[in-house]
């Protein structure tokens, strides 16, 4: 069934990026028809010719992360499924513009998904608004200053354990009523807190939400509980906001330069941490024709993710793993008729920010010259 994206202007405090409103008129995978104005999305707006690649970087990562397609280019009243546009699950969203000071955009989704029960949900996204590239926590702390924002909130998350269990045994001298299954719930939180701060972070296992604003951030840890214990969940999510300056120690030379000195250029080389290949869109070729690829690593040293033909935006699932600097791949396409077969194989060797490598067809016996940067 076809879709519509309905383009609306929307008025937004930024300084520098200009953020429209895009509204998702149809039904998701669910099957739930979306009025106008049920879920609206955050589409940047290039008005020179200087913002175009970044607007471009934005997009795509965003209609990635919500659609698992490209953004349409150029942009089309009507959009549909032809176009890889599916949208699972959610019943309604809205935005919120955190930052737009020319240094950073931030922004925040508040969306309820819809599956076998609804749920409300937020996450955010921050780029850097000189290159579009996401920030993570990879890039804004130092490694030793992930494990000490993670072991800090762990801290935090612990101290709202104990109180609630606190409040939870008075309660039990003149109640039973759930009291004894909300105790074992937050003891068994607590036991997950206090884990995170005696245990150190991975390198790759910073699961924090991370909302930048113009003068401290906003780091979320969600709710300890499952779904269906939700109602035993006094404490909830978890959240902890810090001015800049209180955690200046722990970030990197780049997050230094980006979020506390605003007279800096943070693109100087000299504070750059090596590109993290894995997490960020990668754009490069497979012979002639423009591709762009976001892959993820898991603590099992594990690969996922998908490619997508510049010219069509539809994804094709990839898996492999790394071993050293060389990264193998597996490509399967969907099969609507059928179980999926691998097609094609990857065989890529990072050197600094780049891959490069062949990519070979299992069926057509053909080899292609694959390069990838960030």
């Amino acid at each position: 069934m076809a879709m519509l994206l309905l383009f609306l202007t929307c008025t937004s405090h930024a300084a520098e990026l200009h953020v429209q409103t895009l509204d998702f008129v149809g039904k998701n995978a669910s099957g739930q028809t979306l009025a106008k104005g049920q879920v609206k999305l955050p589409y940047v707006v290039a008005i020179q010719a200087a913002d175009e690649k970044v607007a471009r970087n934005i997009n795509d990562r965003l209609f990635i992360e919500q659609f698992n397609a490209l953004a349409p280019r150029p942009l089309n009243a009507a959009v549909g499924a032809a176009n890889g546009l599916v949208i699972d699950g959610t019943a309604s969203q809205s935005f919120k513009i955190m930052r737009n000071d020319g240094r950073v955009l931030s922004i925040t989704l508040d969306a309820e998904g819809c599956g076998a029960y609804c749920e409300g949900y937020q996450s955010s996204h921050s780029f850097d608004a000189a290159t579009g590239q996401l920030l993570t926590a990879y890039q804004l702390f130092s490694p030793a200053g992930q494990r000490a924002i993670s072991q800090r909130m762990g801290l935090h998350a612990s101290q709202l354990y104990k109180k609630q269990l606190r409040a939870l045994a008075k309660e039990s001298k003149t109640t039973t009523e759930d009291v004894e299954d909300r105790i074992a719930l937050n003891e068994s939180c607590l036991q997950q807190a206090l884990e995170t701060k005696r245990t150190p972070l991975a390198d790759n296992a910073f699961n924090l939400r991370i909302e930048l604003s113009n003068h401290h951030l906003l780091l979320e840890r969600g709710r300890c509980s499952n779904h269906a214990m939700r109602s035993l969940d006094d404490v909830g999510d978890i959240t902890l906001v810090l001015p800049y300056q209180d955690v200046a120690q722990h970030l990197s030379a780049y997050g230094k330069a980006l979020l506390l000195d605003a007279t800096s250029n943070p693109l100087n080389t000299s504070s750059l941490p090596a590109e993290p290949l894995f997490g960020q869109l990668l754009r490069g070729n497979i012979g002639e024709v423009a591709i762009t690829m976001l892959v993820k690593k898991d603590n099992n040293n594990v690969i996922r993710g998908h490619y997508y033909y510049d010219k069509y935006g539809k994804s094709i699932e990839l898996q492999g793993s790394q071993r050293g600097q060389s990264i193998e791949l597996v490509e399967t396409p969907e099969n609507p008729n059928g179980e999926a077969k691998p097609a094609a194989d990857m065989k890529l060797t990072r050197s600094g920010n780049q891959l490069t490598g062949q990519w070979i067809s299992r069926t057509k016996l053909k080899t292609q010259v694959v390069r990838l940067t960030p």
